[in-house]
């Protein structure tokens, strides 16, 4: 069966509960990460890292997938020392790529 693909930049991920605790210096976007986990979402393949337009930051780019409702999700949260750790601890590989392969990525991932 094929997986729905959903892109975090563009839906509320309604099927995903938030967390209830915002804050303590983390983004939202990585308690979404968080929470993913917590409701069976796995990591899928690499981690893409990749500069921000400014170039000045970096951001992860975690592909999720949760095989019990056939789908899978985007989750980009900014490089942090959270996302550092959250990344050694779930031993997950690391691919560092371009702006422009980053943008050839997504183009060639919403096709699928």
């Amino acid at each position: 069966m094929m997986l729905k693909e959903i892109d975090t930049s563009c839906s509320s991920l309604n099927f995903l509960q938030q967390p209830i605790h915002p804050g303590q210096g983390m983004s939202d976007s990585f308690w979404s990460l968080l929470a993913a986990v917590d409701q069976g979402w796995q990591v899928e393949g690499p981690v893409k890292k990749f500069p921000c337009a400014d170039l000045n930051s970096w951001k992860y780019q975690f592909v999720m997938v949760h095989k019990g409702i056939h789908r899978i999700c985007k989750i980009t949260v900014p490089a942090s020392p959270d996302a550092d750790h959250f990344i050694f601890i779930n031993d997950c590989f690391v691919e560092t790529i371009s702006v422009n392969q980053y943008k050839e990525h997504n183009a060639y991932f919403s096709k699928q």
